[in-house]
């Protein structure tokens, strides 16, 4: 199991930088849903980014059940369907463009069916200028909120993880990412730290009642 520092090295900064490139985008594409369709060469390099890094998450993540193999996007949806700390229906809050409404960016996953947001980065990847407008702001949008639960899900496993193993050194039980993300919340995506500001937490309930006394 990784560290957290590897994590955060490794994971959560690449995620952090992909968002702040994609808030840069909104600043001349706004979110709306009259603009989902819109494609540009920024919002298809966003898609591929996410993609890239949702992929060696992904790996990482169940690499004991990948050993050393190459795994392939029916290999990850697997390990997504079977495993119980992904919930698919989890909703991805928008903290703007909230008229879009809440994304579900994995609830199309099954055995067998990839989301809409990896088939447009496979068709752009493939055939850019065939598939140009795969690379629309709907699906940069989907793929980038998939990468961020997918990292608040690594982010818990690691957390569990040291805690059981009795390591609370350098905040290593600590079962969130180190900073808030400027444009997603999973407000019912259950933790027991909260993040109160950037490498600060709220404590879990059970360590502040006992430190409290109670």
């Amino acid at each position: 199991m990784l560290t957290r520092s590897e994590y955060l090295e490794h994971h959560w900064l690449p995620y952090t930088m992909c968002e702040e490139d994609f808030l840069t985008i909104l600043e001349y594409v706004a979110l709306r849903p009259s603009n989902l369709s819109t494609s540009s060469e920024k919002l298809i390099r966003s898609l591929l980014s996410s993609c890239e890094l949702f992929e060696a998450l992904m790996k990482q993540m169940y690499v004991e059940e990948f050993g050393g193999g190459k795994p392939l996007i029916k290999d990850y949806i697997h390990a997504i369907v079977a495993d119980s700390e992904f919930d698919q229906n989890q909703t991805v809050v928008l903290k703007r463009g909230v008229d879009l409404g809440a994304r579900r960016p994995l609830a199309e996953i099954e055995d067998g069916n990839a989301p809409a947001w990896w088939k447009a980065h496979n068709e752009v990847k493939h055939n850019h200028s065939k598939n140009f407008e795969q690379g629309s702001l709907r699906h940069a949008l989907d793929a980038l909120s998939a990468l961020y639960l997918s990292n608040l899900v690594f982010a818990r496993k690691i957390g569990t993880y040291w805690k059981a193993m009795g390591e609370t050194e350098g905040n290593s039980d600590v079962d969130v990412p180190n900073d808030i993300s400027h444009l997603f919340d999973c407000p019912k995506f259950e933790t027991r730290y909260h993040i109160a500001s950037r490498d600060s937490y709220y404590p879990p309930n059970d360590d502040l009642l006992s430190y409290l006394g109670l």
